[in-house]
């Protein structure tokens, strides 16, 4: 046990509970495994060593660690060359030409695909696109609070048309960055609300399309990330600290922010942030150390 490599290789849901994916590396052997975050006790601790953490099948929706158990030298990149190649998926597709796609992806575009709504904040709704079979996966992973869809389409590409269009004449961002989420996650969003806010966007959509909306259904998300816990408005947000250990009693997961306690004061992190590190990590608790924050008088 003593030269096995632990690797925070990524995170996901369930419908018992979101986890960590951990690749426990020995030699030229991986063994991949999820562990649940909700009411688990931990300490993580990341160090300098940074491995691929493998690949995703277009075609099945399942994720491998890298069979070459690949080290990365550039910290900025999270996968191998041969996994990338592998994996064979550029999110932008619509800014080339369909030749220079991949066969996978070629197959994938083609699958049905639905235009969807989702709204992180009371003030902030985005408007995005995910394979039929992937949007509650979609919405997970993005962190959305509640989301509907509003269209299903034949093929990626007739999705993409009416995401731009909805985007540009609405001013809906497309893509929204990881710290503008967890902000969100600091103000008392009022989720109740949300359906009568999706509503109004949705009439002003039905302007543009002689297609409309029919039958909406409005799904509130926080079960999948939170179960029955409550995140407080005086959440301290770790994110951009580098500390030495992230310890505390796991409360959620939302999007790829982790929502953990200690000392009867919940702290939040990005996973993003050590994504394909060697961590240790530990069934025990430590103190959490932070910077405080400064709280202005005016």
């Amino acid at each position: 046990m003593e030269n096995i490599i632990k690797v925070l290789s990524g995170y996901g849901f369930n419908s018992g509970s979101p986890y960590f994916v951990i690749d426990e590396i020995d030699g030229t052997l991986v063994n991949r495994y999820h562990l649940n975050i909700i009411g688990h006790t931990f300490t993580i601790k990341p160090l300098p060593a940074k491995f691929c953490i493998g690949r995703y099948d277009l075609r099945t929706f399942d994720s491998f660690p890298c069979p070459h158990v690949n080290s990365m030298t550039n910290k900025k990149e999270g996968i191998c060359y041969d996994c990338f190649t592998f994996n064979s998926f550029n999110p932008s597709f619509y800014n080339v030409a369909v030749s220079e796609l991949s066969l996978k992806q070629r197959e994938y575009n083609l699958l049905p695909h639905n235009v969807y709504l989702a709204l992180f904040d009371e003030h902030q709704i985005k408007v995005g696109i995910s394979q039929q079979k992937r949007y509650l996966t979609r919405w997970l992973e993005q962190g959305a609070r509640v989301a509907t869809v509003i269209f299903e389409c034949n093929n990626a590409y007739q999705a993409r048309d009416i995401e731009e269009k909805i985007s540009k004449e609405l001013k809906l961002a497309e893509t929204l960055r990881s710290d503008q989420k967890r902000q969100y996650l600091k103000n008392r969003t009022d989720l109740k609300k949300a359906s009568t806010i999706l509503e109004r966007v949705i009439a002003r959509i039905n302007d543009l399309f002689e297609q409309q909306i029919m039958g909406q259904s409005y799904n509130f998300l926080d079960e999948y990330y939170l179960q029955d816990n409550v995140i407080q408005t005086n959440i301290i947000d770790i994110s951009n600290e580098q500390p030495e250990s992230i310890s505390g009693k796991g409360i959620g997961l939302i999007g790829d922010t982790l929502i953990f306690e200690n000392a009867h004061q919940q702290f939040m992190f990005s996973l993003k942030k050590i994504i394909g590190q060697q961590i240790l990590f530990e069934d025990t608790l430590i103190s959490q150390s932070f910077v405080p924050t400064q709280i202005s008088l005016f």
